[in-house]
């Protein structure tokens, strides 16, 4: 629900979005976010392996 607070209807939706992607993609686009605005920001926090269980929510 944090595409509730969002500052813009842009930002709600790169939410909403991201929201559906599978965790790997996640990770991925998130690591490609950080590099964008800033190469040093993308090596700050390491990508984690996949998981092999089901997550519930």
């Amino acid at each position: 629900m944090a595409y509730l607070y969002a500052d813009n209807a842009d930002l709600a939706e790169v939410i909403l979005a991201f929201g559906l992607l599978s965790e790997p993609e996640q990770r991925r686009l998130a690591v490609e976010l950080k590099a964008r605005v800033s190469p040093q920001a993308a090596r700050t926090r390491p990508v984690r392996k996949a998981r092999t269980t089901q997550r519930t929510r």
